[in-house]
């Protein structure tokens, strides 16, 4: 008898002890996938630049007069930025609230490395936003001051 209940123990134990380490394998692949590299880092600035070179060839090009639309140009890019960044959050919240099918859950990450990979490219569309707010805070306040 004390042999069953041995047995029984050790099969609760594998059972647990297997759990764990789909579990760690599950955080440690989504941690992985959501975490910003050195290449997202060199995407964000070269589209960050391309667009602000852009954004002059454009205004310099195609306006001829003293007016500068080169500030309104560079503020609509981080508006419209931020509200994908918005969207982005909101289609994984929705993907989140599928997956555990409940609303108070909504906002737990599920773990997948499609969701991690969601987060990494919403830290990305951030990070271009925040780069062309602070070119834009620059350029509005040099306007002002010249």
């Amino acid at each position: 008898m004390l042999k069953d209940s041995t047995q029984k123990t050790n099969s609760h134990n594998n059972k647990a002890s297997n759990f764990e380490r789909e579990t760690l394998q599950k955080v440690t692949t989504y941690k992985s996938a959501k975490k910003l590299r050195y290449y997202d880092y060199l995407i964000v600035l070269v589209i960050s630049l391309s667009y602000i070179g852009l954004t002059f060839l454009i205004d310099h090009l195609i306006n001829k007069s003293t007016k500068n639309y080169w500030e309104y140009l560079i503020t609509s890019g981080f508006i419209v930025l931020s509200i994908c960044w918005v969207i982005l959050g909101l289609m994984r919240s929705r993907m989140s609230l599928r997956y555990h099918n409940n609303k108070l859950q909504r906002y737990q990450p599920t773990f997948s490395p499609q969701e991690g990979l969601n987060r990494r490219i919403s830290k990305i569309v951030l990070l271009i936003s925040l780069v062309l707010l602070m070119c834009s805070i620059v350029l509005w306040t040099c306007k002002f001051i010249i």
